[in-house]
């Protein structure tokens, strides 16, 4: 028996034995970047419970907006972590037989916390800023909740049964050759869907799970890939170009660099193919356990929006109005307080279209949709363009409002050491119409999600209030 499932085993038991008459236990998991986190994952598995992940970089709202929803029985946490608020009792390890005052290193499998919830005080307890009422029943058979980035609205609880993240994990491990042998770097938050995947690939594939830095940072990411040997990485856009911006060579080891989360610019793919990075474009959502289409490591059709076929078992089709659907037996058991029927395919909100050559290409979401004048604009075409200009680091085009066009498209740049000159002379030679940016804002970053993605709400509300031409 591994040290994992010796952990994992003791684990399980004081869960058990903490909370016996739930049956199952809603277990909230709320780790960093820690061997740990993976130890209580399988633990919670193991004792039967449902599991609720909680993102490390939530504020006190989001947390207590989540807890409300999951309603848990369970807090399993860092040594040391605070419990969410009042009402929460701590579970002894029989280890240590002191607590969570034992003293252990954070870092170490061993050192994790488990706090119970007093049910006496459910109708009164509150998280950090709220009350925790206003519980949502998962459909029958749910063992992990998520939230999804909510960059499309309010977040939603997404439930998965282990069988459904199995699935998707290997078909995954299919299509990005992931198996025995093989290390998978754990770079994003476990509460992210493409987190959280990594480990189940591991569970199934028979491969190993390196625990990157838990806050990421080049320097850091390449030292771990170097060391232990790692083949296969999961990165949002912003983390790669901060590895290429950073000059950091492509390690021998790595054979599939998933690159997703966000939309990637063409232009950042290819510096990527150049400097040696085997990137694989992919495209996924937290209903469908993470990826849906993905294309060959070290190829990119160059084209904005385009990522590749869809994974085996994947149910892939363009409905009303240009938008994705997906389904097969990757996908959700639905959402908490809205469970999906058998068979039904979920509408992602995202627009595209499938190419003679089978691949996805996905053209934007509905709702960041743009209409100036009657007109449909694309930000991620507009967006496309802008950053392929070498001053520019990174682009958010958003549309605001003006009383002569109803909207007007604002573009929001992150230059790369000043004001991109010629910039507005490019976008006019490449952009006609309604899709040329009538106001311009310069900022040092765009804000982002807990999940890396760019908050485009924010950015709509920042660029409403700047001053453009």
């Amino acid at each position: 028996m591994s040290r994992v499932e010796r952990e994992a085993d003791a684990l399980a038991a004081r869960l058990a034995a903490a909370c016996p008459g739930a049956d199952p236990p809603c277990v909230v998991h709320r780790f960093g970047l820690l061997p740990a986190a993976v130890i209580a994952l399988h633990a919670v598995a193991r004792a039967g419970g449902r599991v609720a992940l909680a993102h490390p970089a939530w504020d006190d709202d989001q947390l207590a907006t989540f807890l409300g929803a999951v309603d848990p029985d369970l807090w399993v946490a860092p040594r040391g972590a605070e419990p969410p608020g009042p009402g929460w009792a701590a579970v002894p390890d029989p280890a240590s037989g002191t607590g969570s005052e034992a003293s252990a290193d954070p870092a170490s499998p061993a050192g994790i916390d488990v706090y119970v919830r007093a049910r006496a005080e459910a109708s009164t307890s509150h998280g950090p800023s709220g009350p925790t009422g206003g519980r949502l029943e998962p459909p029958p058979g749910t063992d992990v909740l998520l939230s999804t980035s909510g960059t499309g609205g309010a977040p939603r609880v997404v439930c998965h049964s282990w069988g459904t993240l199995a699935t998707g994990a290997v078909a995954a491990a299919r299509r990005n050759r992931f198996g025995p042998g093989d290390a998978w770097l754990a770079s994003l938050a476990w509460a992210h869907v493409g987190g959280l995947a990594v480990a189940v690939r591991a569970a199934v594939g028979g491969g190993r799970v390196v625990i990157g830095p838990e806050r990421f940072e080049p320097a850091g990411v390449a030292e771990a890939i170097e060391r232990f040997g790692v083949t296969h990485a999961s990165l949002v856009p912003a983390m790669l170009h901060a590895l290429l911006e950073r000059g950091v060579p492509a390690p021998a080891s790595l054979r599939c660099v998933l690159l997703g989360g966000a939309a990637t610019p063409p232009e950042l793919a290819r510096r990527a193919l150049a400097a040696g990075w085997p990137v694989a474009l992919t495209y996924g959502l937290t209903e469908m356990g993470s990826q849906v289409a993905t294309g060959e490591p070290g190829t990119t059709p160059g084209v904005a929006g385009v990522v590749g076929p869809p994974l085996d078992g994947v149910e892939l089709s363009i409905g009303a109005a240009g938008e994705i659907e997906v389904g097969g037996p990757a996908r959700m058991l639905g959402y908490a307080g809205e469970p999906l029927a058998p068979g039904k395919r979920v509408a992602t909100g995202d627009v595209g279209e499938i190419d003679d050559a089978g691949r996805l290409c996905v053209t934007g979401r509905r709702a960041d949709r743009i209409v100036s004048g009657g007109t449909n604009v694309n930000p991620q075409e507009v967006e496309a363009v802008l950053v392929a200009h070498p001053a520019v680091r990174e682009a958010c085009v958003v549309g605001t409002p003006d009383d002569v066009w109803g909207e007007i498209v604002t573009a929001v740049i992150v230059p790369t050491l000043h004001e991109p000159e010629g910039l507005r002379e490019w976008a006019a030679e490449r952009l006609t119409g309604a899709r040329r940016p009538r106001r311009w804002v310069m900022v040092e970053a765009l804000p982002r999600t807990a999940t890396g993605k760019v908050d485009r709400a924010r950015v709509r509300a920042r660029a409403a209030g700047d001053d453009g031409e």
